[in-house]
Order: structure tokens, then C-alpha cells, then sequence
């Protein structure tokens, strides 16, 4: 069974920066020079700045979290949620 992604919510931008803030302390962000969807090293790769990219809404933010993230970075993470409605109709 693979890293399944899932979609939270968070009530407000401060919110969500908190928990992103101390995950990509935690998993070295930025990357330089490393493929961000391999992880092999490419010198051409730009680099990532961040986990994931906020989506933010009126009713809140939201954000696609990988479960193994979700599982060992929970303090402070969203709450599980369907994709934000702004995703829903560029599909």
C-alpha cells in the first residue's frame, strides 16, 4: 500500500503556518539541487521551498498532507477534509 495524500483544513492562515513552519524545519526545507518527486540528486532541480502550498478560502485553509506526515507531524495539523471547492472545478 502506497503514501496515500489526503486534504486538511485549517481555521486560518496562522494556523496552518504553525504546523507548516515546524514540518519543513523538521524535513530540511528548502531543498537545493534534489529532485523533489525522486529525491535523487539533480543540480538542475529547482529548489523546494516548501512541504505543500496553501489553498487558501473564505471558510479556511486547506492543504494536501501525505499520511506519513500526517501521522508523525499531528500536532497542530488540520483536520481531515473533502478537496477545498476551488479544486473541485479546475477537474
Amino acid at each position: 500500500m502506497g503514501n496515500s495524500m489526503n486534504w486538511h483544513k485549517w481555521a486560518d492562515l496562522n494556523s496552518f503556518t504553525l504546523w507548516h513552519d515546524a514540518v519543513n524545519t523538521a524535513l530540511g526545507f528548502p531543498r537545493f539541487g534534489e529532485n523533489a518527486a525522486t529525491g535523487e540528486i539533480d543540480t538542475q532541480a529547482q529548489a523546494t521551498e516548501n512541504y505543500t502550498q496553501p489553498v487558501i478560502q473564505a471558510d479556511g485553509v486547506y492543504a494536501l498532507v501525505e499520511s506519513d506526515i500526517a501521522e508523525v507531524y499531528a500536532a497542530n495539523l488540520g483536520e481531515v477534509c473533502e478537496m477545498p471547492e476551488s479544486k473541485k472545478s479546475i477537474l
